[in-house]
């Protein structure tokens, strides 16, 4: 095996030690060449300061959106950055470059956020806040469909709802105020409704049937006795439907407007026979005492016994033209005669058994107190005197002075 000689190994070794030397003398300068050569980057100016430089611009907002989502995490509502940034492109010596730390320090050190969040204010009054505008009013529509659906109200129904106080939403900048939950926000909500501190209004589309009253069309019958009535035909009540819009608030109608109605059905008159047929006082008078009672006028049933206009009516009304001649139902004495509130003109007449007649709204009395009259004879003529609307005789029994239903003894 050849020996190589030691001079030789030494001289190798040499060469290799002033290549490397060479090569770091000549990469320095490259080195300290590329360091201070410009490159495109960006001053970063925040509130008018500058701050240093950067490179890519993306640095800059990736760290600000981490900052930014600490502190919502921390806070809650909607937070937004309260400086200005501003990044103005340059040339700058890449060792001008700040690192990725010394970035993320500049911008703890210089950055602020601020919390937005947005309050429920009911007549001036802030009573929930929650982090988000569409948040809260999405809140306040809801609940103003669960006030419907808790009265059984179809949306599709209503085409008006809103509240009745003064509902707005504001925005705050705040760190201090605690941002309710939507379920606390909903319990606030309710509770001020049931304590009358928020009430929704709104207005309905409502359609429903309403009975038309038959009428009691009379008829005059020679070949009946004057005391007579004979029922002819019972006729039948109508129907009409109505289309309407209810306001409610909170579920209570508070008003309606009637907007169409339509007669489904016509009513059909109920038609009496009064009995004209003369007879000897004698038995005018046997009849009279008996506790039957003749019909006092000639006209048509307007208005029967009972419930009427959400009041009690005590008796009959009788319509016919003014000065129709006003007959004694019943053998009698005049009780009272003269003016009294809405009965206007009025005359009682009291008859054996407990038994008494109003004649009321006359225009004329032809009788006084005390005196006995007749069944058939003429006391007064109709009218419209007192609370009336048209000419009309009113017509009550009583026995007992408790109101009855004339027609039962009409009859």
């Amino acid at each position: 095996m050849e020996t190589i000689p030691r001079d030789l190994v030494k001289g190798r070794r040499y060469m290799n030690i002033v290549g490397m030397v060479c090569v770091v003398l000549l990469t320095i300068p490259i080195c300290i060449y590329i360091y201070k050569s410009p490159v495109d980057g960006y001053r970063l100016i925040i509130d008018g300061t500058y701050l240093g430089y950067i490179e890519e611009p993306t640095e800059v907002f990736s760290f600000i959106d981490i900052l930014k989502a600490d502190y919502s995490n921390r806070y809650g509502g909607s937070v937004y950055l309260r400086n200005d940034v501003r990044l103005e492109k340059t040339v700058v010596p890449v060792k001008f470059i700040l690192s990725s730390e010394d970035l993320e320090r500049i911008l703890r050190d210089n950055v602020e956020f601020g919390r937005r969040i947005y309050s429920i204010t009911i007549k001036g009054r802030d009573v929930a806040f929650v982090k988000d505008r569409h948040i809260a009013i999405e809140l306040l529509e809801n609940f103003k469909k669960k006030v419907l659906k808790e009265n059984g109200v179809d949306p599709l129904d209503v085409f008006h709802i809103g509240f009745y106080e003064d509902v707005v939403v504001k925005a705050y900048d705040s760190v201090d105020n605690h941002v309710n939950s939507i379920q606390e926000a909903m319990y606030i909500l309710n509770a001020l409704n049931k304590s009358g501190e928020l009430s929704v209004g709104w207005t309905e589309r409502v359609y429903f049937d309403e009975i038309i009253k038959r009428k009691d069309k009379i008829i005059y019958d020679s070949t009946l006795e004057k005391d007579k009535t004979k029922v002819i035909s019972e006729g039948q009540d109508g129907i009409w439907e109505i289309y309407a819009q209810i306001r409610r608030k909170d579920g209570v109608e508070i008003g309606r407007t009637i907007i169409d109605k339509k007669v489904l059905r016509e009513a059909e008159d109920r038609v009496v026979a009064v009995g004209t047929k003369e007879r000897h006082t004698q038995t005018i008078a046997s009849r009279g005492s008996s506790g039957m009672f003749i019909f006092p006028t000639r006209g048509t049933i307007t208005s029967g016994f009972g419930t009427r206009w959400g009041r009690q009516h005590n008796g009959v009304d009788i319509a016919n033209k003014m000065g129709t001649a006003v007959f004694a139902a019943r053998n009698g004495k005049v009780e009272f005669c003269g003016w009294r509130g809405g009965y206007g003109n009025l005359i009682i007449l009291s008859h054996q058994n407990g038994f008494r007649t109003y004649y009321a709204h006359l225009s004329s009395i032809s009788v006084s107190k005390g005196q006995t009259v007749k069944v058939g004879e003429v006391i007064g003529k109709m009218g419209s005197t007192g609370n009336s609307t048209g000419s009309h005789l009113h017509f009550e029994v009583r026995k007992g002075n408790v109101p009855q239903n004339p027609m039962r003894y009409l009859r």
